[in-house]
């Protein structure tokens, strides 16, 4: 069963997702792997009111549920600067993340190619699906 819940304001877009990764371990209890994502606008690498408060629940349940470690999973536009300003994105989350209280060795970063968009664009087209960092608890 998956459940999913939509939250949007002016500066972000944010979905949380409950369900089982495949080929992840779903740490320590054998609890679900949790999935938490995050929307950014255009160029923006900052974190909105509504986007802070999701990464605290994912370092809330992280800590709460003895998770074994965080993945965030960098995706971008299909674009050159997409790339290094999806970096910087990553690293703010994290920052958050540890600012929540998770410690940074927990967490690790992995960039998706471009095949693993939300929203197929083709070279250049920005689209807000594809801006965004994905947090996986496991």
């Amino acid at each position: 069963m998956i459940k999913i819940k939509y939250i949007i304001a002016a500066t972000a877009m944010v979905m949380l997702a409950g369900c089982a990764m495949p080929g992840t371990d779903a740490g320590s209890q054998g609890q679900m792997a949790k999935t938490y994502e995050v929307f950014f606008d255009l160029g923006r690498a900052d974190i909105g009111e509504v986007s802070a408060e999701v990464i605290q629940q994912a370092a809330l349940s992280a800590k709460q549920q003895d998770f074994a470690g965080i993945t965030l999973m960098v995706r971008a536009d299909n674009t050159a600067s997409g790339r290094s300003l999806s970096d910087r994105r990553a690293a703010t989350v994290k920052a958050e993340l540890v600012k929540g209280g998770v410690p940074a060795a927990m967490i690790s970063k992995v960039t998706e190619d471009l095949g693993s968009q939300l929203s197929a664009t083709k070279d250049g087209v920005l689209d807000l699906q594809n801006r965004r960092i994905e947090i996986i608890l496991r």
